[in-house]
C-alpha cells in the first residue's frame, strides 16, 4: 500500500455508487450477501470480528495454492497470517493461524513448492523478516513454521518468486532496495545472492519473467532491469511518464509485450505500457474503474487502484472502494471491463484505502480469492460466458514432409473459430487453414492439423482465436525450419555417369546403403556402395542405350527408385 497510508484524511463529502434498477439490484442481492456485482458471483465469505482494527484497517493481502488435489488460501490481518481449506468454496475452513508479533497493516506471500513466503512491513518496530511454512504435509497433516530470517531485513513490502529460475525477490525492505534469495539449493532456509541498492531507488513492488526483473520505485516511475545474473541486476530501461502518480504494482501480460502498471493514486488511470523494447517504453492504453459517482474534493478525484494480477487475457484488480475488477485486455489498445464484484458497499467515503486489498484468481477450479480490508477473504466465481479462451500450448513441428501444428485450449465457450495463420518473415501473416472448435468448456481440448505444403526454410505460425462477439486474440508465434529432404538423382536421360545429390540429408555411416542397377526385366545389372557422408556422389557407368531402373536402399527400407534412360 502507498507509504503515505497513515496519513489518511477522511473527508464528510461522500460518494455514492451508481444506482441500478430496482429490478436489477434485486436479483443481485437476492443471490450475493454484499454489494453489487457484474458476471461475478459470491460464493462466500471468512472473517473474524474479534481481530484488532487499526487505522479502519483489519486484515490486508491474500494468496492462493493447490496441495495434494485441495485448494488452499492465505490471508494476513494486522498480528496474523491465516491459512484456509477453500477446497469446498462455499464453505472455507481455517486450519491454521500463524502470529510472529508484529502488529502490521501491510502482509505479502507467495508459494514455491511445499513453502509458503510471508514478508510484513509493519509500523510497529521491525521484527519478522521472511518467514517459511511448510506445506509439505498437506493434505493430511498440518502446516509448520520452518524458518525465519530476521537479520538480512527486518521488513519488506512485498515479494514476487520466479519459478523458473527458483528466485525469490524481496521489494521495499528496510536495508535494501532489492534482495534476491535463491530456492534451488535449501527452500526451507533461502540464501541470499544479492543485497543492494537499484538505479531506481526505493522499491514497491516487484514482477520477474524470463530474466527481466520490472520495478515498481513509486514516485520514481517504473525501471527494468537485466537479471540473468542475480547477484548483478543490469539497467535495461526506465518509464516515468508526466503527471505520473505513486508506481505500486504491476504484472505482465500473457506474451510479454505490455505491462499493466497500477497507480495507487486518487484519479489516476491503469497504465499498459508496451514493454517490448524497455529502452523505449510507451503507453498503449489507459483505463480507470467508474463505479463511483461525483467528484472529490482535490487532490482526491476519481478512484484509486490496489494491485493487478493477469491470467490469460483477464487481468484481475483489487481496485479498493470499487471492489474486485476483471478487464479483458486481449487488446491492450483497449481494454473492457467485464465483471466486478464490490466487496464493501457499504463504504461511500472514498477518499480512504477502504475496500479490496488483494486478489488471488488462479486457481484450477476458478475460485476467485480475494482480501477486504475490513470483511476479510471473499470466494467468487466469474461468469464462464465472459471468460475468454484460455490457449494452454501451440506447438509447431517439422514432421519430414510436412509442419504439424498443435495446440490445447481450455474453456470453449464463446469460440467461434481457430485461424492457423503463417508468415514467411514473422510479420505479415496469412490464414492457411480454419477449424471449428469442439465447444467443450469443462475439460481441455487438443487440436492437430498438418501443413502439407510448408514452406521452404524458417517460417513462423499463429493461432488466431475469434469469439463469438468479435473478439479475437493471438497465441504466440512459433518458427520452424523446414528444408527439403527429397534425394534426387540427375541427370536424365544420362551418358555414362548418374549423380545422386542427398540435399539435407546425410547418409549414416552404419546404414549399410547400397546403390543397384535393374534392367526392365528386374535382372540386376551393377551393385555399387556409396562413399558415405557425402553429399553429392557420382556413379559412373558403362552402359548400351536403354532404359534402366535405379535403386538406393539400406537394410531397412528402398530410399529411391528411379527410371532412366542412357543416350549416348
Amino acid at each position: 500500500m502507498f507509504k503515505l497510508l497513515h496519513f489518511i484524511y477522511f473527508h464528510t463529502f461522500l460518494k455514492m455508487k451508481h444506482i441500478y434498477s430496482f429490478v436489477f439490484c434485486f436479483s443481485i442481492f437476492a443471490t450475493t450477501a454484499f454489494g453489487q456485482s457484474m458476471n461475478m458471483t459470491l460464493l462466500s465469505t471468512w472473517t473474524d470480528n474479534t481481530l484488532p482494527v487499526r487505522s479502519g484497517i483489519r486484515f490486508n493481502d491474500c494468496w492462493g495454492f493447490v496441495k495434494g488435489g485441495k485448494e488452499y488460501a492465505v490471508i494476513g490481518s494486522l498480528e496474523e497470517v491465516h491459512f484456509l481449506d477453500v477446497t469446498i468454496p462455499s464453505a472455507p475452513v481455517s486450519i491454521a493461524t500463524f502470529t510472529n508479533g508484529s502488529n502490521s497493516l501491510w502482509r505479502d506471500f507467495k508459494v514455491y513448492g511445499n513453502y509458503v513466503y510471508a514478508v510484513c512491513d509493519q509500523i510497529n518496530p521491525a521484527s519478522e523478516g521472511l518467514v517459511v511454512f511448510s506445506i509439505a504435509a498437506l493434505p493430511f497433516g498440518s502446516i509448520t513454521q520452518v524458518h525465519q530470517n530476521n537479520t538480512t531485513f527486518q521488513k519488506a513490502h512485498n515479494i514476487f518468486i520466479d519459478e523458473p529460475t527458483g528466485k525469490l525477490y524481496v521489494a521495499g525492505a528496510n536495508t535494501a532496495n532489492m534482495i534476491i534469495f535463491d530456492l534451488l539449493v535449501n527452500p526451507a532456509a533461502p540464501t541470499v545472492v544479492y543485497s543492494g541498492s537499484l538505479a531506481g531507488g526505493y522499491v514497491h513492488d516487484v514482477h520477474v519473467r524470463n530474466n527481466k526483473m520490472y520495478c515498481s520505485h513509486g514516485g520514481n516511475g517504473m525501471y527494468v532491469y537485466n537479471v540473468t545474473n542475480p547477484a548483478a541486476p543490469a539497467l535495461l530501461g526506465s518509464n516515468l511518464e508526466p503527471n505520473s502518480g505513486y508506481n505500486h504494482s504491476g504484472w505482465l501480460n500473457a506474451s510479454g509485450s505490455h505491462f499493466i502498471m497500477a497507480e495507487e493514486t486518487w484519479g489516476k488511470p491503469i497504465k499498459v505500457l508496451n514493454v517490448t523494447d524497455p529502452s523505449n517504453m510507451s503507453i498503449t492504453s489507459t483505463f480507470i474503474s467508474s463505479l463511483i459517482s461525483g467528484t472529490f474534493p482535490a487532490p482526491y478525484v476519481g478512484s484509486i487502484v490496489h494491485n493487478p494480477f493477469i491470467k490469460g487475457d483477464l487481468c484481475y484488480l483489487a481496485y479498493y472502494h470499487e471492489g474486485i475488477q476483471v478487464y479483458n485486455i486481449s487488446n491492450p489498445a483497449m481494454p473492457v471491463r467485464v465483471a466486478y464484484y464490490d466487496t464493501d458497499v457499504s463504504n461511500t467515503n472514498y477518499d480512504g484505502y477502504l475496500g479490496a486489498w488483494g486478489v488471488y484468481p488462479y486457481l484450477p477450479s476458478g475460485t476467485i480469492i480475494g482480501s477486504d480490508v475490513n470483511n476479510g477473504l471473499f470466494l467468487m466465481n466469474v461468469a464462464a460466458s465472459v471468460l475468454p479462451i484460455e490457449i494452454k500450448s501451440f506447438k509447431v513441428k517439422n514432421n519430414k514432409e510436412k509442419v504439424s501444428v498443435a495446440w490445447e485450449t481450455e474453456n470453449e465457450i464463446n469460440v467461434q473459430s481457430f485461424d492457423i495463420q503463417r508468415s514467411s518473415n514473422g510479420k505479415d501473416f496469412f490464414s492457411i487453414h480454419t477449424e471449428t472448435p469442439k465447444g467443450n468448456a469443462n475439460r481441455s481440448q487438443s487440436y492437430q492439423w498438418n501443413d502439407d505444403a510448408p514452406l521452404e526454410g524458417t517460417s513462423y505460425y499463429r493461432l488466431k482465436t475469434l469469439e463469438n462477439d468479435g473478439r479475437f486474440e493471438y497465441s504466440k508465434i512459433e518458427s520452424v525450419l523446414f528444408e527439403q529432404n527429397d534425394i534426387r538423382f540427375y541427370p536424365n536421360p544420362i551418358k555414362n555417369e548418374i549423380q545422386v545429390d542427398f540435399g539435407k540429408n546425410k547418409l549414416e555411416q552404419n546404414a549399410n546403403y547400397s546403390f543397384e542397377i535393374y534392367d526392365l526385366q528386374g535382372k540386376l545389372i551393377q551393385t555399387l556402395k556409396p562413399f558415405l557422408g557425402e553429399k553429392t556422389m557420382r556413379i559412373l557407368v558403362d552402359l548400351p542405350n536403354g532404359q534402366y531402373s535405379f535403386l538406393l536402399k539400406n537394410e531397412k527400407e528402398i530410399v529411391l527408385t528411379e527410371i532412366f534412360n542412357v543416350l549416348r
